[in-house]
Order: structure tokens, then sequence, then C-alpha cells
């Protein structure tokens, strides 16, 4: 007890709960371990608390910050300058941003909303990436991503969601952290036996390749419409047909209204999302140069704040 143990937390290292408790500085430098690491680093984890504790330490004045997902705007107030240089939230709902922008203003540690460094927008990235790049990209280059679209979302949806900030972001080399808030594709790495996870340090080794090969067994849904709804690039008023796309008879409607031209999945013509080149041919992974996952971390479950 004294002054300073407000600023420690519990790091479990080991299966025998071996607990260390570390200052603020050191604690910073655990939940994204510095060695060994290539941009971008992935954090995934599975609680709120632990997300805040990331938004709180992990961001600098100099990032440029997205947040898809921001809700009522509670993680936000933690990433809008000065924490960061600025801040673009997406949401699907009108509600939850008009909500998010009150919550930023209201928030006595900032100087109300500046609308030179925040921007807030209703748009689903998954359903109109064209649109969501352009609202993202508005102060310039992303440098960091907090997503958080449902702490129980089925994996597909935060793996696409996580597959479009990669590809969207990773390949201009700014991009250096993203952090997903999800408890399923939490609990899928732990449970998965080709997910090897440092003992002591989170790290998954192997990170690129689980991406990849969970990527492409969880794109295919179970049915056509568990598949997001996502809108033609030639239209967006009209949705790329899912039975087209993910159905192993295709689309049996000779008159469908819906598009047959564009890939569900990558947004390319010539092919439906069964067939995507993206999940199915080597070639499209990431290599050594492209700097898109090569590893991730899961430190958080081994985070108990101080009691």
């Amino acid at each position: 007890p004294n002054k300073s143990s407000s600023n420690l937390i519990s790091v479990v290292l080991s299966k025998d709960q071996t607990v260390l408790q570390l200052s603020e500085k050191e604690q910073r430098r655990r939940l994204v371990p510095s060695f060994a690491l290539q941009a971008p680093n992935i954090v995934v984890t599975p609680e709120t608390n632990f997300f805040r504790i990331l938004a709180k330490h992990q961001v600098t004045p100099e990032d440029r910050v997205l947040e898809i997902g921001c809700s009522t705007g509670e993680t936000s107030k933690l990433l809008v300058p000065p924490s960061s240089a600025s801040w673009v939230g997406l949401d699907t709902s009108e509600q939850m941003m008009e909500q998010c922008k009150t919550t930023i203003e209201s928030d006595s540690g900032n100087n109300n909303w500046n609308d030179n460094t925040c921007h807030v927008t209703v748009v689903d990235a998954l359903v109109d990436p064209i649109k969501a790049k352009q609202e993202c990209t508005i102060f310039g280059p992303v440098t960091v991503v907090f997503i958080d679209i449902g702490g129980n979302r089925e994996c597909i949806g935060v793996l696409r969601m996580l597959s479009w900030v990669l590809e969207t972001f990773a390949t201009d080399h700014h991009l250096r952290l993203v952090v997903v808030k999800s408890r399923e594709l939490f609990q899928s790495i732990h449970s998965s036996a080709d997910a090897s996870i440092g003992e002591g340090t989170g790290l998954i080794e192997n990170g690129n390749d689980w991406f990849l090969k969970h990527r492409k067994k969880r794109a295919l849904p179970k049915h056509p419409l568990k598949a997001p709804m996502v809108t033609s690039p030639k239209n967006k008023k009209i949705p790329i047909c899912r039975y087209y796309n993910y159905h192993k008879q295709g689309c049996n409607k000779a008159d469908c209204p819906f598009d047959h031209e564009y890939c569900h999945f990558c947004l390319k013509k010539g092919h439906i999302a069964r067939n995507c080149p993206t999940l199915n041919d080597d070639d499209n992974a990431p290599n050594d140069s492209s700097d898109v996952v090569r590893r991730s971390v899961v430190e958080e479950e081994k985070l108990t704040t101080k009691s």
C-alpha cells in the first residue's frame, strides 16, 4: 500500500499462477511485447476492461486512430486527442454515433469536440468498404485501429473486419497496431491446436499462418444468409447475392434482383466467394515483405487488475 499501488496490475506469467507486480511503464511494454515483433502487431482481448487498458496505454500523441464500433464513446474518450493526433470513429447506428460524440464532448478531460482532429460517421466497412476507407483516412494514413463490433459476434464477422483493416491499411506500412475485442475469437485461438501460444508471453509464433487458415475456414458461412450483407461496388443500393456466392447450387432465381457480378468476399469480378483467390490461392497470402500479420499477441488473458 503506497501512492503508486493504483498504477500496478497483476500479470500471470505461467500456469502455476506466478504473479509479478508491474509499474505502469512496465505494463505498457508487457501488454504489447516489443521483442521480435514486426508491424502491424495484433492484440486480441476478450473483455472490455482490457480493451480500455490498451486504449489508455498503447496510443501515442502521434497516432492517427481508427475505432470501428465506437458505440457510446466510453472507449473513444480514451483515444481522442490529446491522447492521439486524430481519431475517426465508425458505427452502424446513427443513435450510437450521436451518443459517442456527446460522450466525448462532455468528458472533463477533453477540450470538447474538434472537427479538425475528430470525426465520427455511420458506415459499415463490410457493406461499403470504399466509403469506409474514405472516411477513415480523412486525417491521413491510419496507424492504430481498435475493433469492437460485438464481444460475442461470430468469428466470421470479426475475421472479415480484421481482413478488411489489414488489406486496406497495412499495405502502406503506416499501420503499427490493431486491437480486437472478441471473446469468441479469443477462445477460438486458445482452443485451436494450430495456434502456438508462447507461455508467459501470449505471443502466437505462427500468427500469420493461423490467421490465413482460419480466415479461409470461417469465410464460408454455414448458410448463405449468415454472411453479412455487402453492397455491389457498381451500385451501392444493390446487395451482392449471397446465395450465388455461397450456396453449393448457387442462386436458383432466374430474375434475382441482387448482384451476380462481384465476389461477395473480395469485391472483385470474375469469380464467386466459394472460389475466391484471396481464400484459395496461396500466392495471395501475405509474404515477408507485406508487413501483414506476421504475429499476433494474446496477452490480456494474463492480466488481472489488482484488488
